[in-house]
């Protein structure tokens, strides 16, 4: 789990972290309540901060940058601004780069270190995230590897392979609601993954 909570020298910054921190205690059932100083403070700080923003956004892409590559953002950009289809992100080795598809940047790289140069991410609406919770707990997903182009992966319990050229009708929507969030390609398959315990602890209980 993480937390973006602002520039690294901004006292602002430390005291969104002190109160994400006390309140996932809270949360997490760790501490009661008013065991914490200021509990009402903590989630009013937060909810003004992050209240205007959706409150489920997924990944959607990745731009990386590899060691010496040259790559300057177009300045401007803030986490969490709305972008369109074909904005122009930034610049770099091979051209400019522009925005493979809508939704919100999420940390633009402007501080010239790191190997992200940007994420874009989309809201994700609660109704398909209680779909996909519903499905999985009914292990819909195991009925995944009988479908046309799609076949369990090998040596990786938690993943499939899959034939695009095969399974193409919403086959990745699909896979999505039924826990598989991860895609690689490798050679003419695709590499689909979700989280080994899904529906249960690592650890007995």
């Amino acid at each position: 789990m993480g937390v973006e909570a602002g520039q690294h020298l901004a006292t602002s910054s430390v005291d969104c972290h002190e109160a994400f921190i006390w309140l996932t205690l809270v949360h997490a059932g760790s501490i009661a309540a008013d065991d914490i100083p200021d509990v009402e403070l903590c989630q009013e700080l937060l909810r003004d901060l992050s209240g205007h923003l959706p409150a489920i956004l997924q990944v959607r892409h990745r731009h990386p940058v590899d060691e010496g590559d040259r790559f300057v953002m177009e300045p401007g950009y803030r986490n969490f601004q709305a972008i369109n289809t074909g904005d122009k992100l930034a610049s770099g080795d091979t051209g400019e780069i522009y925005a493979p598809e809508s939704g919100r940047i999420l940390l633009p790289l402007y501080q010239g270190l790191g190997s992200d140069g940007f994420f874009v991410t989309r809201e994700v609406r609660g109704f398909w995230l209680k779909l996909s919770t519903t499905l999985r707990r009914l292990r819909l997903g195991s009925i995944l590897p009988h479908m046309p182009g799609i076949q369990p992966h090998p040596e990786r319990p938690a993943s499939l392979l899959v034939n695009p050229r095969v399974a193409r009708w919403l086959t990745m929507d699909i896979l999505h609601l039924l826990g598989y969030r991860k895609s690689r390609p490798e050679g003419d398959m695709l590499i689909v993954s979700r989280r080994m315990y899904d529906l249960r602890s690592p650890f007995p209980m």
